[in-house]
Parts: C-alpha cells; structure tokens; sequence
C-alpha cells in the first residue's frame, strides 16, 4: 500500500459514467479529442482533461505518494490497439511526498490503429487521481466514435512535443543495471551518464507484470553519474525471473524525459 492509497482510507470513490464528457469535484472535464487520421489508417486522438485551479492529475508511474492512472480501451469497436504516449511530466510536493503528475490541464496523445477500414468507437474506461488539498479517485467511461480529419490538433501536436526520448538519441543518456535476487524480489541499480543540464532529476523504474510492482529508492547524482535503485517484487513467494523487455526505465527532469526499454548489465 502506497503512501497515496492510505490517504484516501477515508474517501469514496466517485463513480460516473457518460457517453463523451465527464466531470467530477476537481476535475471540470474529461472528453475525447477526434484527432487526425494518416495515410496508414493509423489515428492519432487524445484525452483532455481540465482540472480545477490548483488541482493536479498523476502521470503513468507517480511516485509511492500518488495515484497510478489505469486506462482500459477494450470496450472500443473496430480497434486493434491503442498506445498511450505521455508527456513529461512535473513535479510536485516535498518531504517524501513528491509526485509526478499534470497541473491544471492533460492532453493524454493516443495512437489508435484500427482493425479495418471503417467507423472506429473508442471507448475508455479509467480510473485517475485529483488532487488539491484532499485527493479524490475518479473512475469514469467515455465512448466516442472518431470521425478524424487530416487536419493537425495544436492541442494534441503541443502534447507530443513533450513525449520522451529515446535513451540512445541523447548524449550520455543509455542507463545500465546490476541486478540482485533477494528472495522473490529483484533489486536493480541504474546509472546514466547524462549530463546534469536540469533543476531535478528522477530515475523511474517499471516493470510490465500484473502480478509484480516496484518500489523505487530516492535518485542521486554523483558527478557525472545518475543513479537510483529499485526493488520489484513478487506477486507471490516465486522469484521474479527477469523479462528484459518488461523493464521500462525513464529519467524525468524539469525540462524532457528519456525512456529506455530493457537494459544491459553493467
């Protein structure tokens, strides 16, 4: 249980369910953005959500202090598959409450590739944390169906220009790992050699397995080295056997992230 969860011990959960738009106390609204369509059928659309002044939402992996989003896009009709692609997010709070997350407004780039020619109905039901003073999860459903144009959304083009990159298109960037098995969990340490250029610097560690979840221990800097550690467990008293192409590292700082798929050892 993370620091977030036992906050919200004493909260209900606000339950809504709407044909394209929601809102909710602190979130004013959430819709779908129709997007364009490219020459390979693939549609890129978008979630928008408008927060309240001063209210907050979290990126995909926001600290032990937040509330990982979940996004569930099955309900959709004619669709194959739907890519999230997240912008850099900011951070917020202190004391070992810091958070990764969005204040005010997301627009949540979505790259939709449909199953055939024809009508695609996007539907997406998802469970987000609002934050002010007191935190509120807000689960909802939204079901959409998309009539793209060729024409380029300055909202959703402004989102994609804050999307990460790739580890190997920046200099000193690449991240490598030891690994240690402690039991069924799995330790890893991470070291990059980006250059520090940035106010902040966090080191995110991922692993894409339902039955496991990571801890992450705070990200340091020594030198020309940045480091962090992590601890994924177990879902169960079975070792964690390592899938390299599970393991998603990001580094985030105040101006990009970087994303790395699997990693070497060092």
């Amino acid at each position: 249980m993370n620091k977030f969860s036992r906050i919200l011990k004493t909260l209900s959960t606000v339950i809504l369910c709407a044909g394209s738009a929601v809102h909710a106390e602190g979130l004013r609204s959430a819709v779908i953005l129709q997007g364009w369509q490219d020459t390979s059928g693939v549609i890129t659309s978008a979630l928008e959500f408008t927060m309240d002044e001063g209210w907050k939402t979290y990126w995909r992996a926001p600290g032990d202090a937040g509330f990982p989003p979940s996004f569930d896009f099955s309900g959709s009709e004619n669709v194959a598959r739907v890519d999230i692609i997240w912008p850099t997010p900011s951070l917020s709070g202190s004391d070992g409450y810091e958070t990764l997350g969005y204040q005010n407004a997301l627009v949540l780039p979505l790259r939709i590739t449909p199953k055939s020619a024809g009508p695609v109905t996007l539907a997406v039901a998802a469970s987000i944390g609002v934050c002010d003073d007191i935190c509120v999860p807000v689960d909802f459903v939204m079901t959409e169906t998309l009539s793209p144009t060729k024409k380029r959304d300055p909202k959703i083009i402004a989102a994609l220009a804050t999307a990460p990159f790739p580890s190997d298109q920046v200099a000193g960037a690449k991240m490598t790992c030891t690994f240690s098995q402690e039991g069924s969990k799995l330790n890893v340490a991470v070291t990059s050699g980006l250059p520090k250029t940035d106010v902040w610097e966090w080191i995110v560690v991922e692993y894409a397995d339902p039955t496991a979840w990571v801890v992450m221990d705070q990200t340091n800097r020594e030198g020309s080295k940045l480091m962090a550690t992590a601890t994924i467990h177990s879902g169960s008293d079975t070792p964690i056997l390592l899938a390299r192409d599970k393991l998603r590292l990001t580094i985030v700082t105040s101006s990009r992230s970087i994303e790395q798929i699997g990693c070497a050892r060092r």
